[in-house]
């Protein structure tokens, strides 16, 4: 029997296969990078051997389908049934979740609800929720929160300087992102150094955040509201002055709902660059003389 596991990115599908016994042993990996993009990739890696092909996959569903497929294709799994578990990264929990919980239909439309707070990841990761449920319907879902790791963060980090009634009746606080691998690089440090009780965690990707851990406790993060805030990222904005926003819709040319895309899909490298979120491109449009890549 066997525990598979899905990250679903904003632009990839990252997946894990175990044993489930008492050791969870590792079996292999998996993953799609560029989802609908001509340099979609496929890739998967054991110990035994490691294979990376191009791939036409245009969403989240069909990455899965394919990582599904390849499982039985390279004879790591005889049946999907042998998967009796799937865990799900979920970005955005709210306060309403703070521990790994098992998926239903109050979940799955709460998780759906909170898609609002994070645009990027939520939308794509009830996809992937929905993949696992088509392909694998015999199995359980658990869902593990990228928000619950910063419940330890203390209020008066995060509460906004706003009147306290947008806090108590629409939940408008500080929430933190990348609390799973925020925690696991938080523990693996005190397992190697046990006497430190500070550290900085540093999540550097297409989103990234840093996060203040103190005696394994998230107490401060750069991400807040939504996965938006914080850093520079790939295609996100990262931190602005408020006016700045006010003063663009005041302008006229943006709606709501056309500044959100771009602030969350057309700014950050991309927006600096024109060229891409991906440093690698950056790099290579740069070597060849591009002076917005730089």
């Amino acid at each position: 029997m066997f525990i598979f596991v899905i990250n679903c990115g904003s632009s990839s599908v990252k997946a894990k296969l175990f044993k489930a016994n008492s050791h969870t042993n590792e079996i292999c990996s998996a993953k799609v990078e560029a989802i609908g993009l001509p340099r979609c990739t496929l890739s998967f890696s054991s110990k035994e051997k490691s294979l990376t092909g191009p791939l036409n996959c245009k969403n989240h569903t069909e990455a899965i389908e394919n990582i599904l497929h390849g499982l039985q294709n390279h004879n790591v799994l005889n049946n999907l049934k042998e998967i009796i578990l799937v865990g799900h990264r979920v970005v955005h929990g709210g306060e309403n979740y703070t521990n790994p919980t098992i998926i239903t239909k109050t979940v799955l439309k709460t998780i759906d609800s909170l898609s609002l707070l994070a645009p990027l990841h939520n939308p794509v990761n009830i996809k992937g929720i929905e993949a696992a449920q088509t392909f694998l319907p015999h199995a359980t879902n658990i869902a593990v929160f990228d928000t619950a790791f910063h419940h330890t963060i203390p209020k008066e980090a995060f509460l906004y300087g706003l009147p306290l009634e947008f806090y108590e009746k629409q939940g408008i606080r500080k929430y933190g992102f990348h609390g799973i691998s925020t925690k696991y690089v938080s523990e693996k440090a005190r397992q190697l150094s046990p006497n430190l009780s500070e550290l900085i965690v540093c999540h550097l990707g297409n989103g990234s955040s840093i996060t203040a851990v103190k005696d394994g406790n998230s107490i401060e993060t750069s991400m807040g509201y939504s996965p938006l805030d914080g850093i520079i990222m790939g295609s996100r904005s990262g931190e602005l002055d408020p006016e700045v926003v006010l003063h663009i819709l005041r302008q006229g040319t943006y709606t709501v709902d056309t500044l959100t895309e771009l602030l969350n899909k057309k700014s950050g490298l991309f927006g600096i660059s024109a060229v891409s979120t991906d440093i690698r491109d950056l790099k290579e449009a740069a070597d060849n003389g591009n002076k917005r890549a730089e």
